[in-house]
């Protein structure tokens, strides 16, 4: 009964030292939106909150190939550590729009289906690899047989993969200096 108890102690302490992350808006449009995402979090930092998530859009940061810009999230994460928070960045390749709640438009770079075609993919399963010859191969096909740019299918793994890492090193590298906010990236 002893071993029960203290294990629960524990389990309760864990639970209750845990931090508390909240989501960021999807964008924030204007100036009249940051000033409020400014003073919310200086709230939320008072009521406990400890980190807060936000979307990287690939299709806001590369718009064109290997062109980033980081200046939108430069401004967040100053935003996020200026209130005493850490930040939880997610790496999003997919578009914001067209979904539940979503409140923007933001597609996937436009140079990603081109980037695709004319390449030669190697089958997931061990077989023969296969040729790209058209951007709709790589896009999501759903069950009824029907394209849509929201997201990479997930056979297109080995052609879009490079294409993640860059990505995601770039940020890295770009954010390097606010490593000892980032809490995690997702």
């Amino acid at each position: 009964m002893k071993k029960v108890f203290i294990s629960l102690i524990i389990l309760f302490q864990t639970i209750c030292l845990a931090g508390v992350n909240v989501m960021a808006p999807l964008i924030i449009n204007n100036e009249g939106e940051w000033q409020a995402f400014e003073n919310r979090l200086h709230q939320l930092k008072q009521s406990g909150v400890t980190s807060i998530s936000t979307d990287v859009w690939w299709g806001a940061v590369e718009r064109e190939k290997g062109q980033f810009d980081w200046a939108y999230y430069d401004r967040m994460s100053t935003l996020i550590q200026n209130a005493g928070l850490n930040w939880v960045p997610i790496m999003s390749f997919h578009q914001c729009g067209g979904n539940v709640g979503d409140n923007c438009n933001i597609p996937l770079p436009s140079w990603v289906w081109n980037e695709a075609n004319r390449k030669e993919v190697p089958s997931l399963f061990g077989g023969d690899s296969f040729h790209i010859s058209h951007s709709d191969q790589i896009k999501y096909l759903s069950e009824l047989g029907r394209t849509n740019s929201e997201f990479p299918s997930v056979w297109s793994t080995p052609v879009m993969a490079d294409l993640y890492v860059n990505f995601v090193r770039e940020f890295s590298n770009h954010f390097q200096s606010k490593s000892s906010i980032i809490e995690e990236i997702n």
